[in-house]
């Protein structure tokens, strides 16, 4: 499968092989929960998203994220989709393999950067393994 390729300060590299670039689309969202919204199929959205890879862009003032996605309508069930940011690349490794102050490691998942002044932001669009059932991460930090 071929991977989307970002490059924060050139802007949007991607490529897609001839045989897959009818099947998919592209959504802009200026918020994660926009994302997790059209990922998860919450109103407004109605298609249920089979596949996304996520790239995001400090536009100064606010973060644009792109969604590239394949839809699947005949999907029984669509969502499961959670998200995490973090600035610090330990805690999003922690994240994703369910170690640290996190219990349960991560089935599926898109991380973006996004360079801030003097930092980056890491964004974790996530899926958990039961069930494909997104639990916020304050229901499984350790306590």
């Amino acid at each position: 499968m071929y991977r989307f390729i970002f490059a924060l300060a050139m802007g949007l590299v991607f490529c897609l092989s001839a045989a897959q670039a009818h099947a998919w689309g592209w959504k802009k969202a200026t918020d994660p929960d926009d994302v997790m919204n059209f990922l998860n199929s919450k109103a407004p959205y109605q298609q249920k998203i089979k596949e996304a890879e996520i790239t995001a862009v400090n536009k100064g003032s606010y973060i644009e994220f792109i969604i590239f996605y394949r839809s699947d309508n005949t999907a029984k069930t669509a969502g499961g989709w959670g998200w995490k940011k973090a600035t610090d690349p330990d805690d999003v490794k922690d994240f994703l393999g369910g170690q640290g102050a996190y219990n349960h490691p991560v089935k599926e998942a898109e991380v973006v950067a996004v360079e801030k002044k003097t930092y980056t932001e890491y964004y974790v669009f996530y899926k958990r393994g039961m069930g494909n059932l997104a639990i916020p991460p304050k229901l499984i930090k350790k306590q």
